[in-house]
């Protein structure tokens, strides 16, 4: 396994596994998206470019801004939740902001919102199983204690996981979930239906996913604000998500299959 610090840059900042693994799946995602047929009559590749970049940045805030809201007691003054190079991000929600921009952009760039959404979410499930192999290094999003012969052990003292214990390998869970919803991307790519659907498909399948592994996470949150939950704070998100996602997807394919 990589260690979570692989070099020093200069002072406290450094290259790690995390923000790698991060790189390479937006690599790889970009060289997908690039090439897929459907790309070319959605948006120009000097657009797309664009927009990933803006992307990056909101996801990045969007992800800090929701761990720094589960996880508040962690921060104690401003600089702290600045400090990006310390880690602490949520995928959840990085998610979330890029639901809440991307329309917004495509809308001012008179780009078609949901048929690039649905080619967006035919490679984030990719991008997130990449991604989360970077936490499996880090150490971050580990889990709970368990003898069962999936544990694995972290021995490295910058792992941000509990150094020494058998722990559910929880980062890759995930990874191999988002790969599986992947797969039915993929296969929903070559069964084309309604502009949207692909997008609801994806998001109701990622709440699912984060909420059911959350029940092996170590490192949940179950009180924010001052305010406790029977289930995590993230959960939480995940569930309203989920519910929202699916209840719009039953909606409109029924009257989509209303109409044919």
């Amino acid at each position: 396994m990589l260690p979570r610090i692989l070099f020093p840059l200069y002072g406290p900042f450094c290259v790690q596994s995390y923000g790698l693994m991060i790189a390479l799946s937006l690599v790889i995602s970009t060289y997908l998206l690039l090439r897929d047929k459907r790309r070319a009559s959605i948006i120009s590749q000097d657009q797309l470019m664009h927009l990933l970049t803006i992307a990056i940045i909101v996801g990045v805030v969007g992800g800090r801004v929701l761990h720094v809201l589960s996880c508040y007691d962690e921060y104690q003054s401003i600089a702290a939740i600045l400090a990006l190079h310390e880690g602490g991000f949520s995928i959840l929600g990085t998610t979330i902001a890029l639901i809440m921009v991307i329309p917004w952009y495509l809308k001012r760039m008179q780009i078609a919102i949901l048929p690039f959404l649905d080619l967006l979410c035919t490679y984030a499930p990719l991008t997130q199983a990449v991604a989360r192999l970077g936490c499996l290094f880090a150490g971050c999003c580990y889990g709970l204690a368990t003898d069962s012969c999936m544990a694995i052990t972290y021995t490295d003292i910058y792992s941000l996981a509990p150094v020494g214990i058998p722990l559910h390998p929880t980062q890759l869970y995930s990874s191999i979930s988002f790969l599986l919803i992947f797969c039915i991307m993929i296969v929903c790519k070559r069964h084309p239906g309604w502009a949207g659907r692909d997008t609801l498909i994806f998001l109701t399948l990622f709440s699912a996913q984060r909420f059911i592994i959350d029940f092996w996470r170590g490192d949940r949150i179950f009180s924010s604000f001052g305010v406790s939950y029977t289930i995590s704070f993230h959960q939480w998100v995940a569930l309203f998500l989920g519910i929202v996602s699916l209840l719009v997807l039953i909606v409109c394919a029924y009257r989509n299959n209303r109409k044919v």
